[in-house]
């Protein structure tokens, strides 16, 4: 089994008015993902719950004891015969609460199209509001490319598309994992992502190089920071960071995430979570830091992290997306590593149990 590092294929964030939120892609099974779920979506043709080799509805029934047979004949929404979808009831499991099951043939066998089935899928979530279900997570295939046989490279756009408004007309929802469980499928998930990056905007580069010498000095320091600071052993981004370094797999919509989400991480390690949270805001944090004595550069290397970070978000502003330059480019990812090397030195040599 891959460690959890090692099944995320991407990751795009978005700025929205309720915060940051995220669409993860994994390569992973989902009966067996390593993060507990608010909802599972699964898919299956109208009231056919056929538990068939590598099919998600097969995999809940084997490695989770989950019949979604069963769950089907007491379900807390129907919605099948207006929007193709209805929702269980609470299972009993501790890898997910509820699941919610795409229909997309109907009894008449004529299926939804495919706008229709993303805008069912992402209303019934939504729907879940109001029976006192928060749902702040939700982890489901890539629909359409099962038994409908659609190419991964045409459906995650879309599906990006509709993620992307969930998360924006939806304050509970916080993150949404897309999950392929096929490996020789993983570059048609990048693709997909690709596609749906340049639709906004076409000059729009992902992929970058760095340095060998930089790159391992960053992956060198890393590894030190998890051998002397526990904090840092389980953190999930120090983690996923140290794993695309080692593969040289960098893009910029990502490392940009994963570069501000570890500076956020250690300014709660360096101030202490007390102190983190009465300062608020990263911003008001990073300026936190001279109350401890921290040199100024040392400060304005953690505000160049912020901010390059989240320049590589998503964003739906439009001046945002009208600035000059438009994108981070690869000379600017490059500076990124530079002064990441700065911190983790800085970290290395800081003395928390003092602060």
């Amino acid at each position: 089994m891959k460690n959890k590092e090692e099944t995320l294929v991407t990751l795009v964030e978005f700025s929205t008015a309720a915060g940051y939120k995220t669409v993860e892609l994994h390569n992973a099974d989902i009966s067996s993902f390593h993060k507990p779920v608010d909802l599972v979506v699964t898919s299956a043709k109208w009231g056919r719950y056929l538990r068939t080799k590598n099919s998600l509805i097969g995999a809940l029934n084997d490695n989770l004891n989950i019949s979604v047979s069963d769950l089907a004949l007491d379900k807390l929404i129907d919605l099948r015969k207006s929007m193709g979808t209805w929702v269980s009831q609470k299972v009993q499991s501790t890898s997910f609460s509820y699941l919610l099951c795409v229909e997309s043939l109907n009894k008449q066998e004529k299926f939804f199209n495919r706008e229709e089935v993303f805008i069912n899928l992402f209303s019934t979530i939504a729907l879940l509001e109001y029976h006192n279900i928060s749902v702040k997570s939700v982890i489901m295939p890539v629909i359409g490319s099962g038994y409908v046989g659609i190419d991964t490279r045409d459906i995650i756009p879309r599906m990006m598309v509709y993620a992307r408004k969930a998360l924006n007309n939806n304050i509970a929802l916080q993150k949404i994992y897309i999950v392929e469980q096929d490996e020789s499928k993983i570059e048609d998930l990048l693709l997909g992502v690709n596609t749906y990056l340049k639709e906004d905007n076409p000059d729009f580069q992902d992929e970058f190089d760095i340095d060998d010498i930089l790159a391992k000095q960053l992956l060198i320091g890393f590894k030190k920071l998890q051998l002397k600071n526990f904090v840092y052993q389980n953190n999930e981004t120090v983690s996923i960071i140290i794993n695309r370094l080692e593969k040289k797999d960098l893009r910029i919509h990502e490392f940009g995430v994963l570069s501000r989400k570890f500076v956020e991480h250690a300014l709660y390690q360096i101030l202490g979570e007390k102190q983190a949270k009465k300062l608020g805001s990263p911003y008001n944090q990073v300026e936190g830091l001279k109350n401890l004595g921290i040199s100024q550069w040392i400060q304005n290397y953690f505000h160049a992290v912020r901010i390059i970070g989240n320049s590589t978000v998503h964003s739906n502003n439009s001046k945002e997306n009208q600035r000059s330059p438009s994108n981070i480019n690869i000379k600017d990812m490059q500076a990124l590593i530079v002064i990441l090397n700065c911190i983790v030195d800085f970290l290395l040599f800081f003395n928390t149990e003092n602060k």
